[in-house]
């Protein structure tokens, strides 16, 4: 979805291959495909929809661990980072976010930087109404 519209739809057939990926408006695939080409210029782009395959795949993820962060406090491992500097795990509490946790947290660990945060500003994938 941007801006309230229905950008396409993303179907996984469980073949091997990447997410598949029908759009509504060329326009918006385009600008994504561009968008893909200019953050990440040195993958190559066979096609558009690898680019907008792994972008559904990355959003499912992120959906996977807002989940997650609304039920349990967790943070990012800062000692594994990949190239774009995303920790590739994390750690999670099993326990409800709450202040008091967090200033428990901080007292042993002042560096800590909690995943729940930074899960905040992601918007939510929606399947679209049939």
């Amino acid at each position: 979805m941007k801006d309230g519209k229905v950008l396409g739809e993303a179907a996984d057939y469980g073949d091997g291959g990447p997410v598949h990926i029908r759009f509504t408006n060329r326009e918006d695939e385009q600008a994504l495909t561009a968008y893909g080409k200019e953050k990440y210029p040195d993958f190559q782009y066979e096609l558009a929809g690898t680019f907008l395959g792994e972008l559904v795949n990355y959003e499912l993820a992120i959906k996977s661990l807002k989940t997650k962060a609304k039920k349990k406090l967790m943070k990012a491992e800062e000692g594994e980072l990949d190239s774009n500097g995303v920790a590739k795990s994390y750690t999670s509490w099993n326990a409800p976010d709450s202040p008091e946790l967090r200033a428990k947290i901080l007292a042993n660990e002042p560096n800590t930087v909690f995943l729940n945060d930074e899960l905040a500003g992601w918007l939510e994938v929606k399947k679209p109404k049939k």
